[in-house]
């Protein structure tokens, strides 16, 4: 099989997203972006809706060669944001191999590792440094397990050790407040949006993602059916002032019984640049912090953290598999204030 180099992986890509691979190779092989696979290269594929299972299975079938190759790999995937996110960064490895002259299947650990060292030059965050060599990974897993290449080299490379501190900034809980009362007097849309990512602490895809129909009593609590990462399908139940705001947003649509919940000026379901702008806006509006959608769900964590409720029970409702992801997300988890230092100085004190 002709060895896997930047034309054949983009075209196999660009073929799967229905765009045309001249968009994907925009940039200069010298620019900076494309040596760490953050440019045109890696940013022009198809988003999640794009990589559907029936556009995946198609290329399987009818494909060759590596379009088939790429999309059997990411079909087994349920999850299509993970299916975009790992077919940009294997398209940005293919491109940064490609610029240095080696061919991918050629790669062997110290280029991985150069790859990995000139991505933390450029200032890469590690946990993306990290999800980006866990694809590659498992791109060569599979590569492996059809019988195309007999190693994976990536299983050698050390993985930065990933910070207890994300990026994401949060907003305090003066701030987190004023917001909600900004999003309340804007609309139903805009306040049940809000609700969701920062009193439930959903993920911006699993609330642009809810459907009507997904409103549902479940003993006694008005719930709202998501869908995880990873496909999982759960209920989260939602606050009086949520509830409130989508009883108004129903209300002010005519009261539909399916279909999206949050949707645009026309009717289309909101997606995620939708929903960062409409926050922007509000965040705006309110005088606080201009915030991501993710940094809603940093703010929920912490707040709720704040709040003393237990770790495990926050770790549950943002839906983390591992404990640790929940405390990166605590922002006040270096506050000296809750040092144990205190309680224990004044515990011992009064025994004496």
């Amino acid at each position: 099989m002709t060895p896997l180099v930047y034309g054949p992986v983009m075209s196999s890509i660009a073929a799967l997203s229905e765009k045309p691979s001249s968009t994907l190779a925009c940039v200069p092989r010298n620019d900076p972006r494309m040596m760490v696979g953050c440019g045109p290269p890696a940013l022009g594929l198809a988003g999640p809706g794009g990589l559907t299972g029936e556009v995946l299975a198609r290329a399987v079938v009818e494909g060759s060669g590596w379009e088939r190759l790429v999309a059997g790999w990411l079909a087994s995937y349920d999850s299509p944001h993970t299916r975009a996110a790992y077919a940009r960064d294997l398209a940005g490895l293919a491109s940064w191999s490609t610029s240095v002259g080696v061919q991918l299947l050629e790669l062997g650990v110290a280029e991985l590792a150069a790859w990995k060292a000139v991505q933390v030059d450029a200032g890469v965050g590690a946990a993306t440094i990290a999800r980006r060599l866990a694809a590659v990974s498992a791109f060569f897993r599979f590569l492996r397990s059809e019988g195309v290449t007999e190693r994976n080299p990536v299983e050698f490379v050390r993985r930065p050790r990933v910070g207890r501190q994300p990026g994401s900034p949060a907003l305090s809980g003066v701030q987190a407040g004023r917001l909600l009362d900004v999003a309340e007097a804007t609309g139903p849309r805009d306040m049940v949006l809000v609700c969701l990512l920062l009193l439930n602490g959903l993920r911006v895809s699993e609330a642009c993602g809810a459907d009507v129909e997904g409103l549902v009593d479940t003993h006694g609590h008005h719930t709202l059916r998501i869908v995880r990462k990873g496909g999982l399908v759960v209920r989260v139940p939602l606050a009086p002032r949520t509830w409130a705001a989508v009883t108004a947003l129903l209300v002010e649509r005519g009261r539909p019984t399916v279909g999206a919940l949050l949707v645009d000026g026309t009717g289309e379901r909101l997606d995620r640049h939708d929903a960062a702008r409409a926050l922007r806006r509000l965040c705006r509006r309110a005088s606080v912090l201009v915030i991501s959608p993710h940094g809603l769900r940093h703010t929920f964590v912490t707040t709720a953290r704040a709040a003393g409720i237990d770790l495990r029970d926050v770790q549950h409702a943002a839906g983390h598999a591992d404990p640790r992801t929940t405390m990166a997300y605590d922002h006040t988890a270096d506050d000296l204030d809750r040092h144990p230092t205190y309680v224990l100085a004044t515990h011992l004190r009064t025994r004496l």
